[in-house]
């Protein structure tokens, strides 16, 4: 099996003791089959041209278990079929028939032919072209009119995509069926009488006697489907499946399904209404109807003991869930997306066996049935019912692990007996805006997970201790809360905690031994004043604080947090120091913007992994701690926005800096490059008006490859540039006081070389000329030069304007690089 390649020996119409053969595909059927008549197994048989005729079939009639026959439209007649001479193979219990492709020409009359044993127990068809199925399916034993019929003993029937089939037999007469399935039958438009018996007034006391799967799927064009008055339906019937039936109005459920089990209806638009019997199932265990837009009620629910699901959802015109009592088994509830249900019965109380209740998109439903003693709940999840003003949690809710509330906007209270709930793992309120108040949350042992949102009522969350297994509090968009419970001290296996959007929050718990806390995130707490981090915060990874305009101090305990890897403060007007950053071995991200009075990021060394360093717009900041000198494993550096920043810590033997950055730094006169920085890529410097000096050691820094300076009018002069073999950019602009761009040479990468606005600027050097893929050449604005070094090469673009560099010497040196695309 599945070894393509490999094909059967010559000679094989010798082996005429073979019992078993198998193989998988078309190509590796064998020539000789017809030969081998002690042929017990063939899995399948494709006809094919003059070889593969069904004929080849005929003596073979030791074949037992499951043949398929495919390619059924090569088959030319009745007759041809015939040949396969399945009726003398009574030892096949499954057969299928297969057509490749749709054709009504000769299908009929090729499947009338193929008529099976009469103890064939399973038998289906795929792709049938016919309008009527063959009269072998509904006939008698021996030709008479009454009594039992050829496929008597036939216990799985399935019908697939036979397209052009308008009407079906009699197979409610069949007693041994157990299995029947209907699928992408799309011309048949009703079933009724005709389906249960032979269509005339007289059935049987039973039809489908034996009847215990019943599958529908995908009959587009069924409409009716009716219940035979004379008989009982499916006496025996566990599961029913109807699915994708959009025209059909009704499922006819009578009283005769005592042993219905499950019930699945999906995809059936038009469908109004589902039979009355259904009342009487009552050893349903699993009901689920799905995208039925039209449904307006199900039959009431009472006294279904056994019932253990019910899901409904996407039924838009439901008005009751009628669980009227005793469903005492039910373990999973589940209604979603049913804009007009307002109500669920109120026997759901008695279903004390609940472990699941979901409840979702059900816009008019005002209130649920009260849940006290729900002793095996374990989720609870509310979400978009915006009628919904309590949840009724009564109590002995004992094994609820999750708790789930979310867009009820009506909601206004969580019943009390939620304090007796344990043994709750985790909690989410989320857009609640009129929830003014949760239950005291004391001795939640277990509780891990607890995050609040966008609920503008609550004012306090009342943690109230012994919640010791907390892991995560989210608490975001809540404008009044303004406290949080002091029992948060006792939590000390959180892990992440994070705030935002509590404009009303001035204070929290102090956080001292949190030794697994590695994620503090606090935003938008406007009133917020301290960050009291106490000591013994470990193991604190991530500290991030922003847009807490009020916060002047972040407790000392941070200096015992020696695992920090970021630390971001950003948009905190009031905080004027922050606790010595020292021994931060691990710090790698350090990010600090819009904190107007800080004066110093103080520290005294040991953050030597720190490899991002940002600071924006710190107006007071005048110091940064000679511990940056230490941080040698910087890539990025960035400075914005500090305008009393006069210093900044000796950058020498910084191996890995890519990238420095410095801009708006008004009182900064020197860039302290001393040596060692191989790896700088970017160079940039603007804005910055008492700059004079940038390190004579950027000559050392040969992989540069972005060279920016910008508004620097102090400045007067730069380190040479020469073995600058990486440098693709060079920017000059508003730098008054530079009189020399000293390219000494060997800048070979050189492509773009823009200078404007530099009035005492007289020469450039030489070396430019050993730039010969230089692309672009631009002077601007520069009086004071008077000539540029000869260019030869790839030069596309030259521009120079308001200096003494004449037209007529831009020209000629034009004309000797041969693709320039502009001249001005």
């Amino acid at each position: 099996m599945g070894c393509r390649e490999i094909a059967f020996p010559d000679g094989l119409r010798n082996l005429i003791s073979l019992k078993h053969i198998h193989y998988d595909q078309q190509r590796s059927q064998p020539i000789e089959l017809r030969h081998l008549i002690s042929l017990q197994t063939l899995p399948m048989f494709f006809v094919r041209g003059i070889e593969f005729h069904l004929d080849a079939l005929e003596c073979l009639n030791e074949l037992g278990g499951e043949l398929r026959i495919c390619n059924l439209q090569s088959v030319r007649d009745r007759e041809e079929a015939r040949k396969a001479n399945l009726q003398l193979k009574t030892k096949l219990c499954k057969v299928i028939f297969e057509w490749s492709e749709f054709s009504n020409d000769t299908c009929e009359e090729v499947l009338e032919g193929l008529q099976p044993h009469s103890g064939l127990q399973s038998l289906i068809v795929w792709n049938y072209g016919g309008e009527k199925l063959p009269s072998w399916m509904s006939r008698p034993v021996h030709g008479s009119n009454i009594g039992s019929l050829l496929l008597d003993n036939l216990m799985e029937l399935e019908l697939n995509s036979c397209i052009n089939c308008k009407s079906l037999p009699p197979l409610g007469r069949l007693q041994s069926l157990k299995l029947l399935a209907l699928r992408n039958m799309g011309k048949v438009k009703r079933i009724g009488n005709e389906f249960y018996c032979d269509g005339s007034s007289q059935c049987e006391i039973e039809v489908f006697p034996a009847l215990k799967t019943f599958i529908l799927r995908q009959m587009k064009n069924l409409e009716e489907w009716t219940a035979t008055t004379a008989a009982t339906m499916f006496p025996c019937l566990e599961e029913l499946l109807v699915s994708d039936c959009p025209l059909l109005e009704s499922v006819p459920l009578t009283g005769g399904c005592l042993s219905l089990k499950k019930l699945w209806v999906e995809d059936c638009s038009k469908l109004s209404r589902i039979g009355d019997g259904l009342a009487t199932s009552t050893v349903l265990e699993e009901l689920t109807i799905v995208k039925c837009a039209d449904l307006f009620s199900i039959p009431n629910l009472n006294g279904f003991s056994a019932l253990r699901s019910v899901y409904v959802s996407d039924c838009g015109r439901l008005g009751i869930v009628p669980i009227a009592g005793i469903c005492s088994s039910l373990e999973e509830f589940c209604i979603s997306e049913c804009k007009d249900l307002s109500e669920i019965g109120g026997g759901l109380f008695t279903s004390t066996c609940l472990k699941e209740l979901k409840l979702s998109g059900c816009a008019n439903l005002s209130s649920i049935p009260d849940l006290e003693g729900f002793s095996f709940l374990r989720n609870l999840d509310i979400s978009e019912c915006s009628k919904l003003e309590i949840v009724p949690i009564r109590g002995r809710c004992s094994s609820l692990q999750k708790l789930h509330i979310s867009s009820c906007r009506k909601l206004s209270k969580i019943g009390d007996g939620l304090s007796t709930s344990t043994n709750l793992e985790e909690l989410k309120l989320s857009d609640c805006p009129n929830l003014s108040s949760i239950p005291d949350l004391e001795g939640f042992f277990f509780l891990r997970n607890l995050d609040i949102s966008e609920c503008n009522k609550l004012e306090i969350v009342p943690i109230r201790g012994r919640c010791s297994s907390l892991e995560k509090l989210h608490i975001f968009s809540c404008q009044n809360l303004s406290k949080i419970g002091d029992g948060l001290s006792t939590s000390s296996c959180l892990k992440e905690l994070k705030l935002s959007g509590c404009a009303n929050l001035s204070s929290i718990p102090d956080l001292e031994g949190f030794s697994f806390l590695r994620n503090l995130d606090i935003s938008k707490c406007s009133k917020l004043e301290i960050v009291p981090i106490r000591g013994r915060c470990s193991s604190l990874e991530k500290l991030h604080i922003s847009s807490c305009q009020n916060l002047s101090k972040i407790g000392d305990g941070l200096l015992t947090s020696s695992c920090p890897i970021e630390l971001k403060l950003c948009g905190c007007a009031n905080l004027s120091s922050i606790p010595d950053l020292e021994g931060f071995s691990f710090l790698r991200n350090l990010d600090i913007s819009e904190c107007s009075k800080l004066e110093i990021v103080p520290g005294r060394g040991r953050c030597s992994s720190l490899e991002k360093l940002h600071i924006f717009s710190c107006q007071n900041l005048s110091k940064i701690g000679d511990w940056l000198s230490t941080s040698t494993y910087l890539i990025e550096l960035k400075l914005s926005g500090c305008a009393n920043l006069s210093s900044i810590p000796d950058l020498e033997g910084f191996f890995v800096l890519q990238n420095l950055d410095i801009s708006e730094c008004n009182k900064l006169e020197i860039v302290p490059i001393r040596g060692r920085c191989l790896s700088l890529q970017k160079l940039h410097i603007s804005s910055c008006q008492n700059l004079s000096k940038t390190g004579d050691w950027l000559s050392t820094s040969t992989y540069l490859e972005e060279l920016k300076l910008s508004d620097c009018p102090n400045l007067s002069s730069i380190p040479d540039l020469e073995g600058f073999s990486f440098l693709r950019n060079l920017y000059i602009s508003e730098c008054s006081k530079l009189e020399i761009v000293p390219i000494r040479g060997r800048c070979s990468s050189l492509q773009k070389f823009h200078i404007s606005s530099c009035r005492k600027l007289s020469k450039i050097g030489d070396g430019l000329s050993t730039s010969t893929i230089l692309e672009e050449l631009k002077l601007s604005d520069c009086p004071n030069l008077s000539s540029i070094p000869d260019l030869e090469g790839f030069l596309l673009e030259l521009s120079a304007t308001n200096s003494k560099v004449q037209q007529k010497a831009c020209r000629a040196r034009i004309e000797t690089c041969g693709r320039n695309k502009e001249e001005k």
